[in-house]
């Protein structure tokens, strides 16, 4: 069985800091993760075989190459713990570190995220 969650994000970036994570709460903690950046022109993707914080990523130029932080962490509610920092319990989902590899915090900046979870059946 696949779950698949699709979602445009703008006002979350604009208002996020380049220190502050950005949390996506999908219900799932998700095995795939692709993400664009409609204003820079640039992809990125995450899958389960990759280590935590490592994605990959394709620039407008067309170059792919796979960074080694600051791409997509997991968050797995059941662990029932917020997450540092906060206070309040966390759903399942991912955060991308606040910081240049995947988005400013521009008003412009628009991501389209899309996020899969596949499951034997």
């Amino acid at each position: 069985m696949q779950k698949q969650m699709t979602m445009t994000i703008s006002a979350a970036v604009a208002a996020n800091s380049n220190a502050a994570p950005l949390v996506v709460e999908v219900g799932f903690v998700p095995n795939r993760i692709y993400i664009i950046n409609r204003t820079q022109l640039t992809q990125y993707e995450w899958n389960e075989n990759l280590t935590s914080g490592h994605f990959y990523q394709r620039v407008a130029a067309g170059d792919l190459t796979k960074p080694t932080s600051g791409g997509p962490t997991l968050i797995d509610g059941s662990n029932k713990n917020p997450l540092s920092g906060e206070t309040t319990m966390r759903s399942f989902g991912f955060t991308i570190p606040g910081n240049l590899a995947l988005f400013t915090d521009t008003e412009n900046d628009v991501l389209d995220i899309t996020v899969f979870r596949d499951d034997a059946v």
